[in-house]
């Protein structure tokens, strides 16, 4: 009833308080008659009498006309007398409304305030016959929503006297602190006649909110302590955590699938969790949670920054965040169970009252399904900033690398160095933590070492290929005996080694490969220890692309190319390894001196230091160091020229470029014999018919076509569903065994 009271007019109301005035108990039904006999009445004035028709509420009330009546349309038009106003009640001389008054209009709202009271006005409408308590407008205060008119809503540099519905003064006291300037800052602390404060809460000029933050600190994953800021999120259910904080501390992951819920029914989902441990700055609390990792928690707090020392806050005042004024990233989230794990809890039903508000939570550990998670902290990004990302991710001049990658990037740029015969020296990237990662790994590197010789006794080939491949590290001087210092310190990490046997290798069918995954006595291995190496070359697509555009094609394969980078003094210690050699037989502690096969960063500092040789003596070689720069895909070099002069030209400067830094490239071929030209015999890889594996196609340089190999075969006989269904398998299988992205 009230909401169809607030729609009817003037005239309209009157007539139905008048029809309910002997009525102690108006019903719903006969309002509906009352504005059924009302509508007739309306639409027999508005035929009869169409100059009358001058109210726009009676062309609104004859939508609740009964089906049955007719549409009556007319077009007549009459002139509107002039409103009258009486007697301005502000400045006691014209007639005009309030609002329009000058002298009114030009108080601060303090004073409007007091002319409202004054003259026993409704301070939500400005109408006299009526009070803000019984007032039907449908409209309140633009500022904050309150049943106020908003010419009297207090500034930022008044003081915020409570507007009651009886407009008489407020029974609370409100302390206001201003904070001038573009973005202000109110601090109202309100505080009833029985009890001590009941609110503190900031406000923004611009509408903004100021959420609660602290600054707590966190343990990784190795015990070490790292500051973060978190947001007190009272309507969150999870805590959750950055991705960015969760790979700073190196917390093990736990496989989850939790949607999470927030402000208009957007929902996100946690893919994963983790636990760690929190405590105070300032006090003796700590606790160990679990958080849901999200890609990131919430946007900057606060959205503008403001002067936090304009509030003149208490100097003895422990502030849980010092710097809040200050927009700054938030790290993880608070949910609302944390805050009631400090408040005591007055009954079973978990109902807890704080400053005149009630609030009920209750854990419950009993789903009979995934339950949804709600977050509803919200927060608006502002519009230049959504426009300043959008210029961002269309941007392509500037580095796509992590913050782990452009670490590794920076640090090889800073530890690079040659050796007098012109071979790269280069150190591990390693992570800050490395030391304390590291532990005892001989036991394991033992127990692995006899597995392999029980396998080794078992193919007498495989052992003889396989002591010949440690032979040749060894004569290569590509490791040497570890000292006994380095043996037993606690910085050495030992490797365990096994064969990877490749038969359709031309060179090198058995190749060791050195384990640098296996797990220490902390559960990490070297690999965890060692930074995230970035990806320096072009993608393998692009390379195929760029090769079928030239008339002449050049392969080559780059020779031992890890093993001609050699690895720092200072980190040999990480590449020990056991191994009896064939002219002692017992088993010795090695270190090995080059970048080694299986490390995380070895690809990365191996192809690092083909574009540093670049770098350094590209300008000599113009063609060299355009195609080394984009035809080099880990070790295989797949470019070429439209002509065989262009060609030969090239094949010359990328051997003279290469010995600059100790790299020389084998198994040339060329779909042009007088490319190979002048080339020693043992370098050279070319036959009538041959066909190499080049970036894992297959290429036949005499024809110069790709051919592609399947088990597939095709018989005469009737085809039937069973044949043509195993056909399509094979079919699939072939698009399957090639994808050269």
């Amino acid at each position: 009833m009230e909401l169809l009271e607030d729609k009817l007019d003037d005239i309209s109301l009157t007539a139905w308080e008048e029809s309910i005035a002997t009525d102690n108990e108006p019903t719903f039904t006969k309002m509906i008659e009352f504005l059924q006999r009302r509508a007739r009445i309306l639409e027999t004035i508005s035929i009869n009498r169409p100059h009358h028709n001058q109210m726009k509420s009676v062309s609104q009330s004859s939508a609740l006309k009964r089906p049955s009546q007719p549409c009556v349309s007319t077009n007549a038009a009459t002139e509107a007398l002039p409103k009258a106003f009486p007697l301005c009640p502000a400045c006691e001389k014209q007639k005009h409304s309030l609002y329009d008054c000058p002298a009114f209009n030009s108080l601060d709202p303090k004073n409007r305030l007091k002319v409202i009271t004054q003259k026993k006005l409704c301070s939500n409408c400005f109408r006299s016959d009526h009070f803000a308590r019984t007032c039907r407008s449908k409209y309140s205060c633009k500022q904050c929503s309150k049943r106020h008119h908003s010419m009297i809503h207090p500034g930022p540099y008044e003081l915020n006297s409570t507007i009651t519905e009886d407009n008489t003064a407020s029974r609370s006291s409100i302390a206001v602190t201003a904070n001038p300037g573009p973005s202000n800052v109110l601090t109202v602390v309100s505080s009833g006649p029985n009890d001590g404060p009941s609110s503190t809460k900031a406000v923004f000029q611009s509408a903004s909110v100021l959420l609660t933050t602290v600054v707590v600190i966190v343990v990784d994953a190795y015990g070490q302590e790292h500051v973060a800021r978190a947001l007190l999120d009272t309507g969150s259910q999870p805590n959750a955590i950055s991705e960015r904080l969760c790979q700073q501390l190196h917390l093990s992951r736990r496989s989850v699938n939790v949607p999470i819920a927030g402000v208009d029914g957007a929902v996100t989902s946690a893919k994963h969790e983790v636990t760690a441990k929190v405590r105070s700055r300032v006090s003796n609390f700590r606790e160990v949670l679990d958080f849901q990792v999200l890609r990131k928690v919430t946007s900057d707090t606060p959205s503008v920054p403001f002067n936090v020392a304009e509030l003149k806050l208490p100097d003895d005042l422990i502030l849980a965040d010092p710097d809040f004024g200050t927009p700054r990233r938030v790290d993880w989230c608070c949910s609302l169970l944390l805050f009631l794990a400090e408040w005591p809890v007055p009954s079973p039903k978990s109902s807890v009252r704080r400053n005149r508000i009630w609030m009920n939570c209750d854990e419950s550990r009993e789903h009979s399904q995934q339950p949804t998670a709600t977050c509803h902290a919200a927060t608006v990004v502002p519009v230049d900033e959504l426009l300043q990302r959008f210029w961002q991710i269309e941007d392509v001049s500037g580095s796509s690398y992590s913050v782990d990658e452009q670490k590794c990037e920076d640090f090889y740029q800073e530890t690079v160095s040659r050796d007098p015969s012109g071979r790269y020296v280069v150190r591990m990237p390693k992570h800050p933590e490395c030391d304390q990662m590291i532990s005892e790994s001989k036991t394991n590197a033992l127990r692995r070492l006899k597995w392999l010789d029980n396998r080794l006794e078992k193919d007498e080939e495989l052992k003889t290929q396989y002591h010949a491949f440690m032979d040749e590290y060894i004569s290569l001087g590509h490791m040497v005996p570890a000292l006994d210092d380095n043996e037993n310190s606690s910085t050495s990490c030992y490797l365990p080694h096994h064969p990877v046997v490749k038969q359709s290798s031309t060179t090198t069918k058995v190749r060791v490969v050195f384990d640098s995954s296996a797990k220490t006595s902390t559960g990490h291995s070297l690999n965890d220890a060692l930074l995230v190496r970035p990806v320096v070359q072009h993608d393998i697509l692009d390379i195929h692309l760029r090769f079928r555009m030239v008339m002449i094609a050049v392969v080559a394969d780059a020779e031992k190319m890890y093993r001609q980078v050699l690895m720092h003094r200072a980190d040999r210690s990480l590449q020990t390894i056991l191994w009896p050699p064939s002219s002692s037989g017992s088993v010795q502690a090695y270190e090995l001196c080059t970048v080694t096969y299986g490390l995380a960063p070895s690809s990365f500092l191996a192809t690092r230091t083909l574009l540093q040789l670049v770098e350094d003596h590209g300008s000599e070689f113009p063609k060299a160091s355009k195609a080394l720069r984009k035809n080099v895909y880990v070790d295989d070099f797949i470019c070429g020229e439209n002509t065989i002069k262009d060609a030969i030209q090239l094949r010359t400067e990328l051997t003279e470029l290469l010995q600059k830094g100790g790299f020389r490239f084998r198994k040339w071929c060329s779909n042009s014999l007088p490319v190979l030209a002048g080339l020693p015999q043992s370098s050279v890889k070319f036959g009538p018919d041959e066909t190499i594996k080049t970036l894992g196609i297959s290429w036949e340089p005499e024809a110069d076509v790709f051919k592609f190999y399947t088990t597939i075969v095709i018989d005469n006989q009737t085809p039937t569903k069973r044949t043509i269904f195993q056909l399509s398998l094979n079919c699939m299988t072939l698009s399957e065994s090639y994808h050269p992205s």
